[in-house]
């Protein structure tokens, strides 16, 4: 420890702002712990970082057609910004509101932060892959957006 701290590195239990974690990979000690530390950290970073008024800035990078409902759906990339359930948004020449919104795992979410990959359902028409869909205010802004393309 004192080798780090003469480079600046203070350890949480030294009143710093490093964390540490004692682990072992060859006898499993810790690694659950060090993962659970990483995860929060990166969530703590994401969380002061990102405007949770700003809308969201996606782009296609999937679109489908739901085998069992025949929606029309798309994976997006959250870049910039927050998107949530009941979200109104444009995607090219197409408008639409986020109607569900599904993680990687498949599991119905509300919200989606950035580097997120979410599956949405909403699009009027076939959303094309490659164009960014941006989050709008309301479906008056998206259809002044859409009637200027």
């Amino acid at each position: 420890m004192l080798d780090l701290e003469s480079q600046g590195i203070i350890a949480e239990d030294l009143g710093g702002d490093t964390c540490c974690v004692p682990i072992s990979a060859k006898e499993q000690v810790n690694i659950t712990l060090l993962e659970d530390k990483i995860i929060s950290l990166a969530e703590k970073k994401l969380s002061l970082m990102e405007d949770h008024t700003m809308r969201a800035q996606c782009i296609t990078i999937e679109s489908n057609v739901d085998d069992k409902t025949n929606q029309l759906t798309a994976t997006v990339l959250i870049k910039k910004g927050i998107m949530k359930t009941n979200d109104t948004f444009v995607c090219g020449l197409n408008e639409g509101k986020v109607r569900f919104m599904k993680d990687d795992s498949g599991r119905n979410i509300q919200i989606a932060y950035p580097g997120q990959a979410v599956h949405i359902g909403g699009f009027k028409h076939f959303p094309e892959v490659g164009h960014p869909l941006y989050v709008v205010e309301n479906h008056k802004e998206a259809n002044i957006i859409v009637q200027t393309l």
